[in-house]
């Protein structure tokens, strides 16, 4: 799978030459990650990030649709409760906010632990 970004714009070629493309949602791409399945993992920048209540990290399936927009860790969103960061490592994948709250989330966008890092 090739991925080009230009533009805030993900785009793909399929094997039969089909074209695939996801522009941002509201403001900038800050970090993509490939998941070995061939998902895209998207943090878009969280600074006046506007879109339909939804967080700013969502999931890409392979045809680059949304799979999923990873919940905010409180029951009541605030301004800072969109995402400034994205870690994936072996032990899981893992978002920070603004006000310093660390999320491990799993692959499907379920969030598994939740922790202040004050």
């Amino acid at each position: 799978m090739k991925i080009d970004i230009r533009n805030n714009e993900l785009s793909r070629l399929s094997e039969d030459q089909t074209r695939f493309s996801h522009k941002a949602l509201s403001t900038s791409f800050k970090v993509i990650e490939l998941l070995p399945d061939g998902r895209i993992l998207v943090l878009e920048d969280y600074y006046q990030f506007e879109y339909i209540g939804k967080s700013n990290l969502y999931c890409l399936n392979r045809d680059l649709e949304i799979a999923w927009f990873l919940d905010f860790p409180y029951e009541r969103v605030k301004d800072t409760s969109n995402y400034t960061s994205l870690t994936v490592k072996e032990e899981g994948l893992f978002a920070n906010t603004f006000d310093c709250t660390r999320v491990k989330f799993a692959t499907d966008g379920k969030i598994l632990q939740r922790k202040s890092v004050k």
